[in-house]
């Protein structure tokens, strides 16, 4: 194959079962010019002759010769990539026709924007129903320290995570690679802190549009993670990070009181649900990054009230200025996701 456009990376390790719907959602996509790469994180189970019953010239397999753990095997993913762009569609999601053609067609297009992240469609398996993700901050173009801004206002304010899963954000690789990759010393947020980095030096772009189908079910990696605390310090850390940008931009007591909200939260559903240990690892995080109780308590209330506000069908909003996505993008308005 000539150099591919884009590529459509799948880490995957133990998912002999799950990397078909995986698997098979890439290969259902129309353009030539793309590379699927599968990585196998070094399987003991039947994935890698699952890989094998595929055929198709724009599939390419590779197996590592040993485990390098969740973000480890990201990495390799991101390195071995030969598309200029790629996504990370993890084995587990699926990735939704008509996503990969406007986020590319925006990234031709702006060469100043580092990443595409559109909305998730979350599927749980355990409760049933589906939910919206990356759904808090309205479509458009961010312009670089900008959406660092309204990334970490929108993350304090609502706790959930304004960009889409990895499966439906697509990258720039090599303003990946220049950012350091994941981090693969932390536990939850690695994925995170590479976009903050990428953003360091580009601007996001945000589509209304689904970009791929998220399951939640048991044996997600990020189910392993929240049985102790490191999350929660992991979110917390990326505000010290960017405090004095968050200071510049006049978001700084806006987020000191939400993240201190999402701490006492925390605290009391841990509490209330038998898990002492990890909630008094969440207070005395709280003193150690000398949270005000009052601030924080009214910080708490505010984003339960913007939460309720926003699945009743509230209007997003930003804190930052938006550009309009431009003419021609082919991104239909995503009514579920508001």
């Amino acid at each position: 194959m000539s150099t591919p456009a884009v590529t459509i990376s799948i880490p995957v390790f133990e998912r002999e079962v799950l990397v078909r719907k995986a698997l098979e959602s890439a290969l259902r996509q129309p353009e030539a010019d793309l590379e699927i790469l599968v990585v196998d994180n070094a399987s003991t189970d039947r994935t890698w002759d699952v890989l094998h019953e595929y055929r198709d010239p724009r599939l390419r397999l590779v197996r590592n010769d040993r485990n390098l753990g969740l973000f480890g095997n990201f990495n390799r993913c991101l390195s071995l990539a030969r598309g200029r762009y790629v996504t990370t569609l993890c084995s587990d999601d699926a990735l939704e026709d008509g996503f990969l053609a406007p986020a590319r067609r925006v990234l031709d297009a702006n060469p100043n924007v580092a990443m595409v992240s559109s909305r998730g469609r979350a599927v749980d398996e355990r409760r049933g129903g589906t939910f919206a993700l990356g759904s808090n901050l309205p479509a458009g173009i961010y312009a670089a320290e900008d959406a660092i801004a309204a990334v970490l206002w929108a993350f304090a304010t609502f706790y959930t995570n304004p960009f889409n899963y990895p499966s439906g954000i697509l990258l720039r690789a090599d303003a990946a690679r220049n950012a350091g990759l994941m981090d693969e010393s932390l536990g939850f947020a690695a994925d995170m802190k590479l976009y903050l980095a990428m953003l360091e030096k580009g601007g996001l772009a945000i589509l209304d549009t689904v970009g791929c189908e998220v399951l939640i079910h048991t044996g997600q990696e990020n189910e392993k993670i929240f049985r102790d605390a490191r999350h929660i310090r992991e979110f917390s850390d990326h505000f010290v990070r960017y405090r004095e940008l968050l200071e510049r931009q006049g978001l700084g007591p806006h987020v000191r009181a939400h993240v201190g909200g999402y701490l006492l939260g925390s605290y009391a559903r841990l509490r209330r649900r038998g898990h002492a240990a990890v909630a008094g690892q969440c207070m005395a995080l709280f003193r150690e990054r000398r949270l005000a109780f009052a601030a924080s308590l009214r910080g708490l209330l505010d984003s339960l009230r913007r939460r309720r506000s926003l699945r009743n069908g509230g209007r997003l909003e930003s804190p930052v200025p938006v550009a309009p996505l431009p003419p021609g993008t082919g991104v239909a308005v995503l009514e579920e996701a508001r």
